[in-house]
């Protein structure tokens, strides 16, 4: 016995320097999978930075007024301050500076300053690489200011060179998307360039390092400083420091050499550490099962008759690692079942899927394997989107879609994708592996909205048809009295030159007004395809002519309040269509209140500050206060199904607060007109004036 134990006593320490060994060898792995994982969020945010940067400089050089004042040298035309305040309202670029550079590499415009004409090929390599090669350039720089994204885009008029645009932002905003991940960046710049910094853009250093990020945690600034800044940009691997796991990204300029250290601080507390607690589990089932052994062992020697109790236990703990493990096949099984996953090659051939790829898309998997996806290519989908796909996951990018998918008996589905690169140990693609999402009837459902939409459309169609016959009665029974009554005095010879001229003219004028009927018209179906400076009180009219048969056949009384001289920029014809949505709910209700002597429309245009402000209101009694919130949400309607879509009145409040940033809101309200009180609904429009 006393043999025994000494083995036993070998055994457990042998155990022990085993279990501490690994713990430590797991706790590594979590650090550097951790480190991994930031590295790749931090690559994929500067990343997607260049990406919106190249293609808003992208769409800078498109610019054909841009392109004019360049090629007349005239950089008086160039103004982009509206453009980068409404990129900062709109849009997540909050700071960005345009310089436009002729293509001699003489700067022509700078967003930021009234300076023009400098030679920036004695010092801009960057810019000179463009020139040369004609090609964009998106690269991280630090200058005088900060260290910054600059997308360089060559611009070309009908195929000739003829300038640079250049798009610069902070690089800051990536340290704000780091710590809402509750990742703490300190970007420090090498101290290779504190004599290029000559205004820095936040003002923080540690000695000689700039840093780069102004949200920078004072705290995490002293520790750095305390230890030695040089120990962290030195690091290569993962380091634990204090409380947080200490990763080093390495950002380098143009010329390949090192710019900056993204120095990013994850806090322990936060970091997955299940594989250690797994290993803890399973660690401790085998002692437990080598210690039932050991006992048995003992027991046998001791005690004979113990047999037939330790075998139960063993049974026991057996049966229970049995079930863990269908729990397990259970887990795998489920993600087979409900999971849209497929893999393939590095070829984009199909070597896995799931039975939920399976079913979807009606191939079984001995089908699928060995195949492409272009099987499922569905005739609606562009060519050029796959080539899309194919560069974007050939170059080692996640890819993210939707697309439209073809199924084996015809049908189709839409699916949610995303499909990541895989990788060997040498970074070289060895395949793919995809996530789908089944969105169909969330597409379906986007097809059957638009449907609505342009129901609600042709409706509006129909009743300016409706109207234009309204006003072509009265000319064309002029043009036929007019034509009989000269066809008439030419048979009887009563016809003289005075009476032929003042027929013919009067024919022409009405013929003249249906024509402008029609203008109208026409200029209502094509809508507009760009904002454009129109003067209201002119919209105004053309909406009333639009709708003057509706007037008149319900017995509207429409009273206006028209300032002439307010102008704005938007789109005409959809502002006629958002009135016409409003009157045709007053006088629905009118109708309803069933009284056709005082059926009232009130509209008044006037100007309130910086704002236009257009009011429609009815005497109709109002809206009910249970319904009042609620008249702009999309297929919201008291109406009848046959009469309304519920989509008029959302397409309004669409068109007014996003293509033309202004509010609209409904209300109830009582008034006088003419010695009587009205009750009614009012709708208040504001759009920015022109100014």
């Amino acid at each position: 016995m006393k043999k025994l134990s000494i083995v036993i006593v070998i055994f457990f320490a042998i155990a022990l320097y085993f279990y501490n060994t690994n713990i430590t060898r797991i706790t590594n792995s979590i650090y550097l999978d951790k480190s991994l994982e930031i590295k790749s969020k931090l690559s994929t945010l500067v990343q997607n930075k260049q990406g919106d940067s190249a293609a808003l400089a992208y769409l800078i050089a498109q610019d054909l007024h841009l392109k004019d004042s360049i090629l007349k040298k005239d950089n008086s035309r160039i103004d982009f301050t509206k453009t980068i305040k409404g990129l900062h309202k709109e849009t997540k670029f909050k700071n960005i500076w345009i310089h436009i550079v002729d293509k001699d590499g003489k700067s022509f415009y700078r967003s930021w300053a009234k300076k023009s004409g400098d030679d920036l090929t004695t010092f801009r390599f960057d810019i000179v690489r463009v020139l040369k090669t004609q090609k964009p350039l998106n690269i991280i720089s630090t200058g005088k200011f900060d260290m910054t994204f600059k997308s360089i885009r060559p611009i070309f008029y009908n195929g000739e060179f003829i300038g640079i645009v250049e798009l610069i932002t902070h690089f800051n905003s990536i340290a704000k998307l780091l710590k809402e991940d509750g990742i703490e960046p300190v970007i420090i710049v090498d101290k290779s360039f504190r004599k290029k910094l000559l205004k820095p853009f936040s003002g923080l250093f540690i000695g000689d390092y700039y840093i780069a990020n102004k949200n920078a945690s004072t705290t995490l600034m002293n520790e750095i400083s305390s230890f030695g800044i040089d120990k962290f940009i030195s690091i290569e691997g993962p380091m634990v420091f204090k409380d947080y796991l200490v990763v080093k990204y390495d950002i380098r300029d143009i010329r390949a050499n090192d710019m900056a250290y993204s120095i990013l601080f994850s806090k322990l507390s936060e970091l997955d550490l299940n594989k250690i607690q797994e290993y803890k589990v399973t660690m401790l089932i085998w002692f437990i099962i080598i210690f039932i052994l050991i006992m048995l062992v003992v027991f046998i020697l001791m005690n004979q008759s113990h047999l037939e109790t330790l075998n139960k236990n063993v049974y026991e703990k057996t049966k229970h690692i049995e079930e863990q493990k269908e729990e397990l096949t259970a887990i795998v099984d489920s993600y087979d079942q409900n999971v849209i996953s497929s893999q393939t090659d590095a070829n984009g051939i199909i070597t896995k899927v799931s039975s939920a790829f399976s079913q979807m898309s009606g191939y079984s998997k001995e089908e699928l394997i060995g195949k492409r996806h272009n099987i499922f290519k569905h005739p609606d989908m562009p060519d050029e989107l796959f080539t899309d796909l194919w560069n974007t996951i050939s170059s080692g990018k996640i890819y993210k879609g939707e697309v439209k998918n073809l199924k084996k008996d015809g049908g189709y589905y839409w699916s949610l994708i995303k499909i990541t690169p895989r990788f060997d140990q040498f970074d070289d693609i060895i395949g793919f592996s995809s996530i789908r999402h089944d969105i169909t009837s969330q597409k379906d459902f986007e097809s059957q909205h638009l449907k609505l939409v342009e129901s609600e459309k042709m409706a509006s169609i129909g009743e300016m048809i409706g109207n234009i016959a309204h006003q072509w009665r009265q000319p064309l029974s002029v043009i036929a009295t007019e034509a009989t009554s000269l066809m008439f005095k030419e048979e009887s010879g009563m016809l003289k030159d005075g009476t032929l001229k003042e027929s013919c003219t009067n024919i022409n004028d009405n013929a003249q007004y249906l024509s402008k009927t029609i203008d109208d018209f026409r200029n209502f179906i094509k809508g507009d395809q760009e904002a454009q400076v129109f003067n209201l009180a002119n919209c105004n009219d053309s909406f009333l002519k639009l709708i003057d048969s509706t007037i008149k056949n319900n017995n509207l009384k429409i009273i206006t309040d028209i300032d002439k001289e307010l102008s704005l920029k938007g789109y005409p014809n959809e502002l006629i269509q958002c009135f016409m949505n409003i009157l045709n709910n007053a006088k629905d209700a009118l109708i309803e209140k069933n009284n056709e002597e005082n059926r009232y429309v009130f509209i008044s245009h006037k100007k309130v500050n910086d704002y236009v402000e257009i009011v429609f209101k009815d005497n109709a009694g109002g809206i009910p206060d249970d319904i009042l919130p609620k008249i702009f949400e999309p297929y919201f309607t008291t109406k009848h199904n046959n009469k309304g879509t519920g989509l008029g009145l959302h397409m309004s409040y669409n068109l007014i607060t996003k293509s033309m940033h202004g509010t609209i809101s409904a209300t109830n309200t009582t008034f006088s007109y003419d010695d009587n009180t009205f009750a009614g609904a009012k709708f208040t429009i504001k759009l920015p004036i022109l100014k």
